[in-house]
């Protein structure tokens, strides 16, 4: 007489498209015999939220609050700005219940090419840069980057229009291909551009800051420029880069048991982390003081692509980190090795 055998699936693992099919699950019978108790990861995994105690549901649905042909979206504080045509646009919530918005026009009169804008909040100013112009926010209204300046010193103006913008232990760092402008300390519209500016081997892909240090990741290296001040101390830590804009930076404590093996010199995890995704296909994580860990080398790999959109995400409890990737490769990197 033939015995009934219970599957019992007991955790999923998360999704993993590196591993062969046949080897995503282990199996292990209990004492009697009659049931296995199986944990696996998914081969594949399309719209399914799975938390750190192995449960998985399905994710929510979203609801449309604006529509139109929209990118470089980005908010901090009381700004949520994007891009639409030629305009640099602003969404408010008017009201909650019912959920309503409106839109208005910051600046108009820009390429109608879907260049990504980048953005940085600082002093309650929000100061904005696509590589061709460049701007700042304040109280509501777009003026040029370095409108202020009203008395003029010798060999310092605004920086060129970056492609990457981000502040740093008092300055204001630019980025445009493989070169990096800092402005003066604590003056982030005077800028020495013959003499202040970092030079890297090739172009940059994702800008990083932490407390200690910068990651700097071109198209084919990961770098940590250890220090609080140029000039850096350059540590290469991996010889392969990061797909552009695919970068984000998060509270250590969002990681949950992932930063255990990731402490500082001190013994403490670090407080600020980032993230980003590589060009090998991985989840790359980098601490304070150069320390680097690649989160996802054995179970997952993403397709190239010469440019993505990292976000953090959080709901219902759990905080993830999702990237878009733009025009990938039809080929994921280490599938099955």
């Amino acid at each position: 007489m033939s015995k009934r055998i219970t599957v019992i699936i007991d955790k999923v693992l998360g999704e993993n498209n590196i591993t062969p099919p046949y080897e995503l699950a282990t199996v292990e019978p209990t004492q009697y015999g009659t049931e296995l108790i199986v944990n696996t990861y998914l081969q594949q995994c399309i719209n399914i939220d799975i938390d750190d105690q192995h449960n998985w549901r399905r994710r929510r649905g979203s609801e449309s609050i604006y529509e139109g042909d929209i990118h470089s979206i980005w908010s901090a504080n009381d700004y949520c700005l994007f891009r639409e045509g030629d305009a640099l646009k602003r969404l408010q919530i008017t009201s909650k219940s019912p959920l309503t918005v409106s839109v208005s026009i910051l600046r108009s009169g820009l390429t109608i090419a879907k260049i990504s804008m980048n953005y940085l909040s600082l002093d309650k100013a929000v100061y904005y840069s696509d590589g061709m112009v460049s701007g700042v926010i304040e109280n509501g209204i777009s003026r040029s980057w370095g409108a202020t300046l009203t008395t003029a010193i010798a060999n310092l103006e605004p920086p060129p229009p970056g492609t990457f913008l981000f502040y740093f232990n008092t300055r204001v760092y630019a980025g445009q291909y493989d070169k990096i402008w800092y402005s003066e300390i604590n003056g982030y519209e005077y800028f020495d551009l013959e003499n202040s500016y970092l030079q890297l081997e090739s172009p940059i892909s994702v800008i990083l800051p932490l407390k200690d240090g910068i990651w700097i990741i071109t198209q084919n290296k990961t770098w940590f420029f250890d220090g609080g001040d140029v000039p850096f101390a350059k540590d290469e830590k991996a010889n392969y880069g990061a797909i552009e804009g695919s970068g984000i930076i998060l509270d250590e404590i969002l990681l949950g048991d992932k930063v255990q093996s990731f402490p500082t010199a001190g013994g403490k995890s670090s407080q600020r982390i980032a993230m980003w995704t590589s060009t090998n296909g991985h989840i790359c994580m980098g601490g304070n003081g150069g320390l680097f860990r690649c989160l996802t080398e054995k179970t997952f790999a993403t397709p190239n692509a010469p440019f993505g959109t990292g976000l953090l995400k959080q709901d219902r409890g759990i905080s993830q980190y999702l990237v878009s990737l733009r025009n990938p490769s039809s080929e994921v990197p280490n599938i099955y090795n």
